[in-house]
């Protein structure tokens, strides 16, 4: 995320003898805190504020690139005291440290991904960059601005091409979804809400009394946020797979090691304990449901019927003190409801 001009800078940046020795040793330590906490899962943990990063480990990263960002600002705008002899030692390293980092994708190139042809031209734009370096340190006005010019439009360029490269990769292995089918989505949503709302109003539920609505074809796993209803399915940064585990031993359905959690069906105890009054399908529900008599008509929606869970609890109920025993592990959702 650094960019090339930033790994070529920080061996610049060590060598710089116009930058303080108590300046570069309070950055390293800071570097070096950042990447030994990311080998270790408690100091990981502890950087996410104690909770377990859901997809993503080391997201201070980004705290590391800003440290990088600001040590090579520092190395190429303090003139004083650098060098080209530094210049190209320094990007020679950089060069000589990417070369090694990518030599087990050379040696092993079915172990990796195609991304080992990115290090010819990671190489190739530090050359050009280390140039540009070199001719900023010139005493001559007119070549350091001109180089100065050069090197804005060359980081802007590889911060595009980085942008695009980037999206082209998680459409690869995600799929974006298109603008039109997005839009299709947003305007048909209203009927869903609608459809809920009307269902209430019939079973005489007042406004504030709170209920859990689910979609057998859902979007995505945060369709409830979106459209306006609460549900049970979720995905997000911070959801506790420990939960998500538990409920899919209960019953309910997790995806991609418990990580995301989407609504396929569950058994109707769970339901009735979640709290799930409402259920959009276009088929018909298992006992304990009863059509709600109100269906959608939106091609987003699937042309879905709304279903009433006769044995919905509220959110807080009485219950046997039976149940508040700590709960084992089964390999049926039936056992472990029993």
């Amino acid at each position: 995320y650094c960019g090339a001009l930033t790994l070529g800078l920080i061996p610049v940046w060590l060598l710089h003898k116009g930058i303080p020795r108590r300046e570069k040793t309070a950055y390293a330590a800071l570097i070096a805190v950042m990447l030994i906490s990311m080998f270790f899962s408690l100091l990981d943990y502890l950087w996410h504020a104690a909770e377990t990063p859901i997809w993503f480990p080391c997201r201070y990263s980004f705290l590391l690139i800003f440290l990088l960002l600001t040590c090579a600002a520092r190395a190429i705008t303090a003139s004083e005291g650098l060098t080209r002899r530094k210049i190209i030692v320094g990007y020679g390293a950089a060069a000589v440290i990417m070369l090694l980092s990518g030599l087990p994708k050379l040696i092993f190139p079915k172990l990796f991904d195609s991304a080992t042809r990115n290090l010819p031209v990671t190489l190739a734009t530090l050359t050009i960059y280390g140039l540009l370096t070199l001719l900023i340190v010139n005493p001559k006005p007119l070549l350091r601005r001109g180089a100065a010019m050069l090197l804005v439009l060359l980081v802007s360029a590889e911060l595009v091409g980085n942008t695009v490269a980037s999206f082209n990769n998680l459409d690869t292995e995600l799929g974006f979804e298109y603008h039109t089918q997005y839009k299709e989505f947003y305007h048909n949503k209203s009927e869903l809400a609608d459809a809920i709302q009307k269902a209430a109003e019939r079973d005489g539920l007042a406004a504030d009394v709170f209920f859990r609505t689910e979609n057998t074809l859902a979007r995505n796993a945060n369709d409830g946020m979106s459209v306006g209803y609460h549900a049970v399915s979720h995905y997000s940064s911070f959801s506790k797979r420990d939960t998500f585990n538990f409920l899919g031993k209960c019953g309910m359905f997790c995806l991609s090691d418990c990580k995301i959690f989407r609504y396929y069906g569950a058994t109707t105890a769970l339901d009735s304990i979640l709290g799930v009054k409402y259920i959009f399908s276009p088929y018909e529900r298992r006992f304990g449901y009863t059509d709600a008599g109100i269906s959608t008509g939106g091609i987003s929606a699937g042309g879905l019927s709304l279903w009433r869970n006769q044995t919905a609890l509220p959110l807080a109920f009485y219950a046997d003190q039976d149940v508040l025993m700590p709960f084992g592990d089964s390999a049926t959702p039936f056992k472990m409801l029993n």
